[in-house]
């Protein structure tokens, strides 16, 4: 089974954050060249917390993730990242993918690339409906393939620790679909569907632009419990 790890973290209002992408970027491509069981690895940077960075990283199997995890790549970045961010902001939940639409996404190396993703984060109420919910997921997304071309992923997570928290990670080509997704059909059905079941007032989305990725060999994947 797959896994997904989603780092979340701060740069010290001090850190040197060029030096942190660029070691993030010399991590992207060890994971490319050496890590054929890595799908994806995708890094954001916050739209309003310019020192907040996101890097989502997802692996064939535990096997894979943990080879990754005591590679010397990893040690190496450690070395150069660690020291730049505030690690009391760190997080790093462990997840399993329920459902993706599978992935266009192309190898990004421009910090000024125009698209968007929205980060997702929610907790299914203790009587909420999984299910009812996971199966509107399911259905918005595939109505996303069908209708709007400039979705670039829709990828549904369930963290291993709180199984009533689920992230869903969707790309936009522009900040303008970003915005005018809130409106669509499919979303406005899909949010009547699945806002009973959660918790409304644990709903995050903070929002970031692409400045690192190493494409996707992503699959699209059905709903899976």
């Amino acid at each position: 089974m797959n896994i997904t790890v989603i780092n979340d973290w701060y740069f010290k209002p001090d850190g040197n954050i060029n030096k942190g992408i660029s070691a993030s970027a010399d991590l992207v491509d060890y994971f490319d060249k050496q890590e054929p069981g890595v799908q994806l690895s995708l890094w954001l940077r916050g739209l309003d917390e310019p020192l907040r960075f996101f890097h989502i990283t997802v692996f064939d199997d535990m096997k894979v993730f943990e080879n990754a995890v005591k590679s010397n790549a990893i040690e190496r970045f450690v070395d150069a990242l660690y020291p730049e961010i505030d690690q009391s902001t760190h997080v790093a939940p462990q997840c399993d993918v329920v459902l993706s639409s599978g992935a266009k996404l192309k190898p990004i190396r421009d910090i000024n690339a125009p698209d968007v993703t929205v980060i997702n984060d929610w907790y299914f109420r203790e009587d909420g409906d999984v299910n009812k919910g996971l199966t509107a997921a399911s259905e918005y997304v595939d109505w996303m393939k069908k209708n709007k071309p400039e979705l670039q992923l829709s990828l549904w997570l369930r963290d291993r620790e709180n199984p009533l928290r689920f992230f869903h990670i969707i790309a936009f080509d522009t900040a303008e679909s970003a915005q005018e997704g809130r409106q669509w059909e499919g979303t406005l059905k899909f949010v009547d569907e699945l806002f009973p079941e959660i918790h409304e007032d644990s709903v995050k989305q903070p929002k970031g632009n692409v400045i690192l990725s190493s494409g996707g060999n992503l699959k699209p994947i059905p709903l899976q419990l």
